[in-house]
């Protein structure tokens, strides 16, 4: 999925008139990134595509589980990139993400849930704690 002129506009309003996400309980289930310039970015340096998916597992606790899987395909390669840690609220409207595990699924069609490779301790090196701080302007319970 590509986000067209449309998208982002919907996004650029979201980003000034959009309402606190709620509590974390509401976060949970199987989110699709619509809008991620950085990501486009990077893809198009390597002639890749990325699509990206956040699963938030529903939880009563302060720091709920998510999963992040990242299908790429390329002119020579293709499969998930995968990672797995904690949300943290840091505000009404920031959170920050600690993902503790990571695992690369190549040329497979599902990632696994969970997994660890030779590339979990490389990228542990190249996740850094004071980026994974993100903006959530606005969560619409009712359409996800």
């Amino acid at each position: 999925f590509e986000a067209g002129d449309e998208e982002v506009q919907e996004v650029q309003q979201l980003v000034t008139t959009g309402v606190p996400a709620g509590p974390p309980a509401q976060w949970a289930g199987l989110w699709r990134v619509s809008y991620a310039p950085h990501i486009r970015t990077l893809g198009s340096l390597g002639f890749t595509k990325f699509d990206v998916y956040y699963d938030i597992a529903p939880s009563a606790a302060a720091s709920p589980e998510i999963s992040s899987f990242v299908r790429f395909e390329g002119p020579f390669w293709r499969g998930w990139l995968n990672s797995s840690g904690t949300i943290s609220t840091l505000s009404e409207d920031e959170v920050q993400v600690d993902f503790q595990n990571f695992w690369v699924d190549w040329d497979s069609e599902q990632p696994r849930r969970s997994g660890s490779d030779f590339f979990s301790e490389i990228a542990k090196k190249f996740f850094f704690l004071e980026l994974s701080r993100f903006p959530v302007l606005s969560l619409d319970t009712s359409e996800g």
